[in-house]
């Protein structure tokens, strides 16, 4: 992976970088969210549940109620206690009573059979019924509880589950008291239950999954089942009972008869002993969360599509400067030394590709800077060699001539013609001297110095020349001292050398300027003529050796003049318009500390 991000475009990097960082903030985020909505879902659910199911184990107890105050009232109708407190048999009496509890069980839907016990727990008369006769209506536990303890009531210990319609549960109400303050009998009822815990699905949201039924916790046996698993009534609880019981304020994850995964939560009904639970769908529980998680999937794919484009374009951003950059460098490896690099978006690419123009303008000056030395020092030299070859032939040259002058002196025809080459012979000596200046290495003699005082001692030596050419020199200078750590004699023969080539180039008079300028951390000395100016085609090549736009000049008085300034560490520039005249600008570093 390391080696093919190190191989890989920067484009891509950034894209798969942002991608990274932006896909784990979104999945941190999204799954930070979801656990939230679970938990709040939960609670909520919980909530909902723990309401729902004391509204149904109210539903519940108050049915239980119901049926216990009206087995009561039956318990004391006259007729049953007449019979009782009568120690007579009657049978035309009991007779008449098993009519009159038929009577009542038609009456009463949730009686299934009745049936009336003396006090011996003998059956005194029953009422009619296909399922049970009348010994099997009150059990030993029971008869115990209302005709010897002296309870007011009493349930039998389990259901009886008859078919798939009738779970029966068997109870018991004791008759008043004889004179003897003992029972008269009691009355046994065999009540169906399954109306009240089938009346638990009627109380249940519309359209939804929950639903909720009895488990007998010491049997572990369904009581009651929802509409459509009949067929499980008094079989094995599938619910994890333990659980259930255990924890009635807490959601349980389990599944029901048909496979599906449901939640439940329970309340026990000590009373009977029975295991009341309340359960739904897991799916429709969570419903709200799946539809969080679609949303959040939805959301990832327009963030993940959001995060491309700005990451395609980021990168494009970032990665477009350095291919500008690439595509500089190839273009000048061709040979397009020229070539720079144009503004770029941003403000660190723009200074990058700035940055980038400067190194090739330095090294492109560096290249020309080094190719000019390397010429200098070549022509430097041959110069040397070429000047001490004819030093010699010239001096015997203008020996001779001195020679020739005495005995020509009375033919005026002869004398212009010595005075000719006298004149040509001193200025091809003139001109080896500055060859041989500009050849051999230049030492300075450094100290401070007063710029104008060697600007006015030049124009001093070049004054008399200038007021031949009709030349008007005209200095401005400042009224105070100007410091420079100069060699005074180098920069005077360096401002001389300019003034006098700025009187040259003005045939028929006109006006020289010399302005000194002091800044803070250097010297400026301006020298402005009026001639016909200089093309801008040759700018870069007046200092260049032995190059001169003159026919009588050398070629070398500016390049000395750029060899002087240049071992002061200043510098020199041009300026000049082809017909406006031409202005030389020398910088010198300038000297403003304590005099002494």
């Amino acid at each position: 992976m390391q080696a093919l991000l190190k191989h890989a475009p920067i484009r891509f990097q950034i894209l798969l970088a942002m991608l990274f960082v932006g896909g784990l903030t979104l999945g941190l985020v999204t799954a930070q969210s979801l656990h939230c909505a679970r938990m709040g879902l939960v609670e909520t659910q919980k909530h909902a549940f723990g309401l729902y199911l004391g509204q149904q184990r109210l539903r519940l107890e108050d049915w239980i109620a119901e049926r216990e105050a009206a087995m009561q009232r039956i318990a004391e109708h006259p007729e049953i206690v007449q019979v009782l407190r009568s120690s007579l048999s009657r049978p035309k009496a009991q007779k008449d009573l098993r009519a009159m509890l038929n009577d009542i069980q038609r009456q009463n839907q949730y009686i299934e059979a009745i049936a009336i016990y003396d006090s011996n727990g003998k059956p005194v008369a029953t009422s009619s019924s296909a399922i049970h006769d009348a010994a099997s209506l009150m059990d030993e536990d029971m008869e115990r509880a209302v005709l010897r303890q002296g309870h007011e009531f009493a349930w039998g210990e389990h259901p009886h589950i008859h078919g798939a319609d009738y779970m029966a549960l068997h109870a018991a109400v004791p008759v008043g008291a004889t004179e003897d303050e003992r029972v008269a009998g009691c009355v046994a009822f065999s009540v169906r239950v399954e109306l009240a815990v089938h009346g638990l699905q009627e109380g249940r949201p519309a359209n939804s999954s929950v639903k909720s039924y009895v488990i007998d916790l010491e049997e572990k046996t369904y009581l009651s089942v929802p509409d459509g698993l009949e067929k499980y009534l008094g079989r094995e609880a599938l619910a994890p009972v333990e659980r259930l019981a255990a924890d009635p304020v807490e959601l349980v994850s389990y599944t029901d008869p048909n496979g599906r995964p449901v939640i439940g939560m329970a309340t026990v009904l000590p009373q009977f002993g029975w295991l009341l639970v309340v359960e739904m769908d897991k799916d429709e529980a969570f419903s709200m969360l799946a539809f969080l998680l679609r949303r959040a999937s939805l959301t990832g794919i327009v963030v993940g599509l959001l995060i491309i484009v700005i990451g395609l374009f980021a990168a494009r951003l970032v990665s477009q400067p350095l291919q500008n950059v690439t595509h500089s460098c190839k273009a000048i490896a061709k040979g397009g030394r020229g070539h720079r690099l144009s503004s770029q978006t941003g403000r660190e690419a723009n200074d990058l590709a700035s940055a980038f123009n400067t190194m090739l303008d330095r090294l492109e000056t560096t290249q020309k800077e080094l190719v000019q030395a390397g010429a200098l020092a070549a022509v430097g030299e041959l110069s040397a060699s070429i000047v001490h070859e004819m030093r010699n032939p010239l001096n015997t040259i203008q020996i001779n001539l001195q020679a020739i002058e005495r005995k020509l002196q009375d033919d005026p025809k002869y004398e212009e013609l010595f005075q000719l080459a006298e004149r040509q012979t001193r200025r091809l000596q003139g001109m080896l001297s500055n060859l041989l200046d500009f050849s051999k290495p230049m030492s300075l003699e450094q100290k401070r110095e007063d710029i104008r005082k060697i600007v006015e001692q030049a124009l001093e030596v070049i004054g008399t020349h200038a007021a031949d050419q009709h030349i008007s020199l005209r200095p401005r200078l400042p009224d105070h001292p100007v410091w420079a750590v100069v060699d005074s004699e180098h920069l005077l023969r360096c401002m001389v050398n300019l003034i006098d080539n700025a009187i040259q180039v003005q045939e028929g008079g006109g006006i020289v300027e010399v302005v000194i300028k002091e800044e803070s951390d250097q010297v400026t000395i301006d020298v402005t003529d009026q001639g016909p100016g200089i093309p801008d085609n040759m700018h870069e090549k007046v200092f260049l050796p032995f190059f001169t736009t003159r026919p009588s000049g050398t070629g070398l008085g500016l390049s000395i003049v750029k060899k002087i300034v240049d071992l002061h560490h200043g510098d020199i520039q041009v300026t000049s318009a082809n017909g406006k005249g031409t202005s030389f600008r020398i910088n010198l570093p300038g000297h403003t500390g304590d005099l002494s």
